[in-house]
């Protein structure tokens, strides 16, 4: 199964998701917000879309960094329906705080206000690392499973190859292109981590190079072509499969990859990783942080 999307699909969402109808929706946030925001009672932001876990990760941060512009107290969490049932997701895998008796739950409206209009769009590197580290910090349990999947030996190489949805923003990779950029790593490297979502990917690189030992994270068979995150696992082990994927790329000194917020992250949790990012976006502007990736391997 190859992922498509019909035309009038296609021009639906990019009605939906045009600047002038998300600035229109954007308004009636303003006064909830307002008042909100001076209540002088820590608020909570709950981040309960159905987006991916890297796209969630993104939102975290750069709601982080508002908060602490303003010096607004905020507990952030996220009940996405792609990852949860109904609790908070980040508090399976991470230490975090306890809910303040006077949190003030924040409306969607009142939460769009601050993605469009408040929290910053960019943030440089050094500071994402920095408020990442603080919100993130994994727990005992998390941990333990990190250190399962390592199996006591590095990584040479992390290889990330999305493909399936993400040809909508980041268009279509041929193998040849990753097989490329990897080959000069991969003649040298004894263990990989793999990362894709592409089953004929995950073959043709095994086939390619038969001596190398490449390691996955996949909890559950889905169909070849199906986005993982939008597939019939259960939200529970979605979650903990994207998580657990991020941190085991982080883990080899250098990543190829494809544009995704998913392996962006991992160079945010490994300051000192070097990335080689095989394509650019076909959006209009390219998103936070995988501009601030592209513009470290351009330094």
């Amino acid at each position: 199964m190859s992922y498509k999307i019909s035309g009038v699909r296609k021009l639906a969402l990019s009605v939906k998701n045009s600047e002038f109808v998300r600035e229109v929706k954007t308004y009636p946030g303003a006064v909830p917000f307002f008042f909100a925001s001076r209540s002088g009672r820590p608020l909570l932001l709950d981040m309960d879309s159905r987006i991916g876990m890297g796209a969630i990760l993104s939102y975290a941060v750069r709601l982080q960094a508002w908060a602490d512009n303003v010096g607004q107290a905020v507990r952030i969490t996220s009940t996405s329906p792609l990852y949860s049932s109904g609790d908070d997701i980040f508090v399976r895998y991470f230490d975090r705080p306890d809910a303040a008796e006077t949190e003030l739950p924040l409306s969607r409206l009142a939460k769009e206000w601050i993605y469009r209009k408040q929290m910053p769009q960019h943030i440089d590197l050094n500071r994402t690392t920095e408020i990442f580290e603080r919100l993130f910090r994994p727990n005992a349990e998390f941990q333990a499973l990190l250190l399962e999947i390592e199996g006591g030996k590095p990584f040479d190489l992390a290889i990330h190859m999305r493909g399936t949805d993400k040809v909508l923003d980041s268009g279509l990779v041929e193998f040849e292109a990753m097989f490329q950029k990897a080959d000069g790593y991969l003649q040298e490297a004894k263990r990989v981590f793999l990362a894709t979502d592409n089953q004929d990917f995950r073959a043709a690189i095994k086939n390619q190079w038969p001596n190398v030992e490449f390691v996955s994270y996949d909890l559950g068979e889905v169909e070849n072509g199906m986005p993982r995150h939008f597939s019939s696992l259960s939200p529970e082990l979605k979650a903990k499969e994207a998580l657990a994927n991020i941190y085991m790329i982080s883990r080899a000194p250098v990543c190829v990859r494809t544009s995704s917020f998913m392996s962006s992250f991992s160079r945010i949790i490994n300051p000192t990783q070097k990335t080689v990012t095989i394509n650019r976006t076909i959006l209009k502007k390219t998103p936070f942080p995988e501009k601030q990736i592209l513009e470290s391997e351009e330094q």
